[in-house]
This record gives C-alpha cells, structure tokens and sequence, in this order.
C-alpha cells in the first residue's frame, strides 16, 4: 500500500494540476487502466471545492494498493455533505456527482474535526477505483456492440 498527498491552493488551475498529478500517481502505482477515469472524478471533485467552499487549499490523499486507488478530497464544508442533483436538461452544471457515481466503483463522504480541540470542521469525499468495474452505460447512451469485441463481457456493479 503507498500514500500519496498533494496540496494545492484552491483556484482554477488546482484543477488542471490535480488532473495531471492523480494521472501520474495511478502510472506510478501501476494503474495506468485507471488514467481516464481517475481524471474525471478528480476534477469534478476539485471543482466542487473550487466552487463551493472557502477552503484556501485543495488537498488530496490517494491510497494505491494491488487492488485499485482511493481517492479522498478534504474541504472545510462540513455543513454540507455532498449528494448527486437532477439537474434539467438545460441546465449548463450540476452533474458532477453523477459522472462520479457512474465511474467510480463506490464513492461518499464523511464528516470529521481536526487540529487539538477538534475547532476545525471537515469534510472528506472520496471515490474509489478498481480496474475489474465497467461503468454501466446511463439512460440515452448506447452501450458497444459486445458482440464484435472479444474478451470478457463488462461487469456492472457488485
């Protein structure tokens, strides 16, 4: 098992660097199958903090083990724990959760303080990723032809 950990200040280019440092640690932990998905949750993860906190700093602990990786975001929102939305079809946001829940192999949040009286209140996200999970197709996306692709046929969730 290794841990990594990655402290940004909270603005708009954390994302992009979040992004690109998880993508190295999954080639890193020898979960290059993991790149692409690992990616996308980290940013909307990071952009929730970006948009919905007044945390200073974006900071992001990853546990690889043989398995897959975990990914846990850390915020000073405690007042808020996160939950998919369902937003219109002409609404321009709102469905980062739902990405996240779709592409991760399990995901949720929890509550906790920090420092020696406990002063600071926290929240923790996090999303888990393993390489035997295939996101099942949403509802209006056409799953590949699985008949003309060789190999195992995908597996949903547990």
């Amino acid at each position: 098992m290794q841990t990594y950990l990655s402290c940004t200040p909270n603005a708009p280019s954390s994302v992009r660097v979040c992004r690109d440092w998880l993508a190295a640690v999954c080639v890193a932990a020898d979960h290059r199958e993991l790149v692409d998905r690992a990616r996308l949750c980290i940013s909307e993860l990071a952009t929730n903090v970006l948009h919905h906190t007044a945390e200073r700093h974006l900071r992001v602990e990853v546990t690889s083990t043989r398995a897959g990786i975990r990914v846990e975001v850390r915020d000073d929102a405690a007042h808020q724990r996160p939950r998919p939305s369902e937003p219109s079809p002409d609404d321009t946001g709102g469905r980062g959760l739902l990405l996240v829940d779709q592409l991760a192999t399990r995901w949720g949040s929890f509550l906790h303080e920090e420092g020696q009286t406990g002063a600071q209140h926290l929240k923790t996200v996090w999303f888990e990723l393993t390489p035997d999970f295939t996101p099942e197709p949403t509802e209006g996306a056409q799953a590949p032809d699985t008949a003309a692709t060789p190999g195992p046929p995908a597996r949903g969730r547990p």
